[in-house]
């Protein structure tokens, strides 16, 4: 794969681009500039949820359940691998089956160190595809609008819900990326894998129409 740079511009208006969890799910604003930003955590979301749409199976870091039950990573990978095969073999496996750890990498474990059959503990991956954290490219204005539920309050089972959202009037983003061909070699992403990302970046972020995103 050739090495690569994207800027890709995008805006909305009356939206919370990338809430902060830290400050009541508010949208993310630098304090100094003003500036309005969302995570690179963020956009790569938003690739891996549009491919999902189309190929579920492509993609490893999602919400995974048994019976009501959200697995943890280690869980969720024995799941999917053959845990028991070589560490070459295991890693061959991952990179095959799940394009989002081709393009942003991460570490997955594998096994306890109590376990004597299986001799991987872990793996890593450096992905090719990195994002920095997206600014606006100006000042942006955030709103509060309050609001009732639908269902009864649990202090008060004669009134409804109360709800507080933080959202921005407007803004314009700019999101640069980098494809690394160095790193593309070791995961084995391709140029085919970079469209389907590009691709999904696009129709990802279009198809974003609620308010809270």
């Amino acid at each position: 794969m050739l090495k690569k740079e994207i800027l890709f511009l995008w805006d909305g208006e009356n939206f919370n681009p990338n809430g902060d969890m830290l400050s009541d799910n508010a949208p993310r604003i630098d304090e100094k500039t003003g500036f309005g930003e969302a995570t690179d955590v963020r956009i790569k979301r938003t690739i891996r949820d549009e491919i999902i749409k189309e190929n579920p199976d492509e993609i490893f870091i999602k919400t995974y359940e048994n019976d009501g039950n959200i697995l943890d990573g280690k869980t969720a990978i024995r799941n999917q691998i053959n845990i028991k095969a070589t560490k070459s073999e295991i890693v061959n496996e991952i990179l095959g089956k799940f394009i989002d750890i081709r393009a942003f990498g991460g570490v997955l474990p594998i096994s306890d160190k109590e376990e004597k059959v299986i001799k991987v503990k872990s793996v890593n991956f450096t992905g090719p595809v990195q994002f920095r954290i997206s600014k606006t490219l100006h000042k942006v204005s955030k709103k509060q609008i309050k609001g009732s539920g639908a269902f009864a309050s649990d202090k008060d089972k004669s009134a409804k819900t109360l709800r507080e959202e933080a959202f921005l009037d407007y803004a314009f983003f700019a999101t640069y990326g980098i494809f690394d061909n160095n790193n593309a070699k070791i995961t084995k992403f391709s140029e085919n894998d970079a469209k389907k990302i590009i691709k999904a970046l696009w129709n990802g972020t279009k198809n974003l129409t609620t308010r809270t995103k």
